[in-house]
């Protein structure tokens, strides 16, 4: 079966809370929070970073999200967006992480009516971490959240215009926020796609319930994803508790 990931916290590792994730789960998608980059030391990242790797596990890593807007109007929250991305191209490397999820900072609401700007203020922080990227060997992929369609994220990818950036589908996300229908988005960035996010929902709340507890259309997703012959290296199942997280990784298995 291709690679599937569990979602768990970094203190979790750290902390030896969840011990099924911990000690079942083949692969790990790690979420760094901004109060794990403001707690946590390199010797912390290193010790969780040498037992992974003891385990063989491949990792992939989140970044943290709330209120990282680096194409703000703002500078000083563009500063605050700068200095979370300084964190993380710290806490990373000992890790050995594969890719790298993160989000755009978009909200429609703030900056669907300056668009150009959004971008323009974007782009500079963003080749930072491109070049950061480039000598980590490491693909940075963007995770759509409250985008009513694709083309901010599409945008933001032809304009970088390099193989470091890629796209991660979080279907949940897609199920709730989406203007646009399934297939455009797996037309317009399945070449982009190298990361799905997968959890179900209701299309009012984010509940990350398990694969088919919602009314995502899985059948479809892996249909097209078929028929455009795409293949996304990494399937993390977003689950937020051990019983939903098997309930979720028997349902992959049908697709996988």
């Amino acid at each position: 079966m291709r690679q599937v990931y569990a979602h768990v916290p970094f203190n979790y590792l750290l902390e030896e809370k969840d011990s099924f994730i911990w000690r079942r789960a083949d692969n790990l998608e790690i979420y760094l929070s901004a109060d794990d980059l403001d707690s946590f030391s390199g010797n912390d990242y290193r010790d969780v970073g040498a037992r992974l790797k003891e385990g063989k596990r491949a990792v992939t890593v989140h970044g943290p999200f709330m209120d990282i807007m680096p194409g703000s109007p703002d500078p000083l929250i563009r500063e605050v967006a700068k200095r979370r991305f300084e964190q993380l191209m710290t806490a990373s490397p000992p890790l050995n992480p594969r890719n790298i999820v993160t989000h755009i900072g978009y909200e429609p609401f703030k900056h669907e009516e300056i668009q150009d700007l959004w971008l323009e203020i974007s782009l500079p922080l963003w080749r930072d971490v491109q070049k950061w990227a480039e000598e980590q060997e490491l693909t940075i992929a963007f995770e759509n959240v409250f985008e009513y369609d694709h083309v901010p994220i599409q945008t933001l990818l032809e304009a970088l215009d390099s193989p470091c950036f890629r796209f991660c589908f979080d279907v949940g996300h897609f199920n709730i926020f989406s203007a646009n229908p399934l297939e455009v988005w797996i037309k317009e960035l399945g070449p982009y796609l190298t990361e799905l996010h997968l959890h179900d929902n209701y299309g009012d709340e984010d509940e990350h319930s398990a694969i088919h507890e919602g009314n995502f259309d899985f059948d479809r997703l892996f249909t097209l994803l078929k028929e455009k012959n795409i293949n996304p290296e990494h399937y993390v199942l977003e689950a937020h508790d051990q019983e939903t997280y098997l309930k979720s990784f028997s349902a992959i298995k049908e697709y996988l």
